[in-house]
Parts: C-alpha cells; structure tokens; sequence
C-alpha cells in the first residue's frame, strides 16, 4: 500500500533529497529522521527501518475510530474493533490497511483521509538497525 521498506542511513540524505520536489507532503521528514539517527561518536546505523506509528491514548483511538466509520450503534462493533488495532501499540501504514481489510471494517472517509489523520494523531518512531557493521561519518 505504502512505501515503506528499510534503506541504508546515507540514502536518507544522499539519494531521498529530491523526494520533496516529486512530493512535497514529505517537507523535511527526510531531513529529520536522519538527524534524529546521528550518534555523538560517528558510528552511525547502517540501515534504516520503516518509521512505526503509535497511539497511547485510548480516547484518541476512539475518536478517529468514530471519525472513521460512524457513531451509530450499528456500527459500534466496526468501531470498537478499529479503536482497538489503533490502541494495540506500533504499526506501519500499510499493515494497518491490511489489518482493517481482515477484519471487515468499512470506513466511511476515504483511505488517505483517514491515515492522514492518523499519521496527524500518532507518535512516529524512527527505527534502525544498529547491531554488526555501522557507517563511520569519516567515509
């Protein structure tokens, strides 16, 4: 569903720097999960994760659950079962999708209007790989 599949830490920099003249939503993402990577002593991560989102509060995961398919008591089942994948701790856009589609839930805004508001909502956590060889900054 999304772009979100791991690259090396130098690519963030070196190779996404055009990214927000082909889309200019990413605005300095890019540039801020690579800094917020940096380590003091220069022994950098070798590989980048898919950045994870996460919801602690239940009340948030309530509304955008509302927000999504509806207030009608019909539809409380639909909304109790997404509040619940929002609240069920990290997640990456795309399993999220996969994870409404398994469970039935039928949305009634549309999809990117609805991970945006997510995305708008969550905490996001960069994450990467620091275990065997990293990248020196002296390069």
């Amino acid at each position: 569903y999304f772009s979100e599949g791991p690259s090396n830490f130098r690519d963030v920099i070196q190779n996404r720097r055009n990214d927000v003249i082909f889309n200019p939503r990413v605005g300095a993402f890019n540039f801020n999960m690579f800094l917020s990577l940096i380590q003091a002593d220069g022994y950098n991560p070798l590989s980048i994760e898919a950045v994870v989102f996460s919801i602690e509060d239940e009340e948030v995961c309530l509304r955008l659950a509302t927000n999504a398919v509806g207030f009608a008591d019909g539809h409380r089942a639909q909304r109790e079962a997404l509040a619940s994948i929002l609240c069920d701790g990290e997640f990456r856009p795309g399993q999220l999708v996969e994870m409404i589609e398994e469970q039935g839930i039928f949305l009634m805004t549309s999809l990117s209007s609805f991970i945006d508001d997510v995305a708008a909502s969550s905490k996001v956590s960069p994450a990467a790989v620091t275990e065997g060889a990293g990248f020196f900054a002296d390069h």
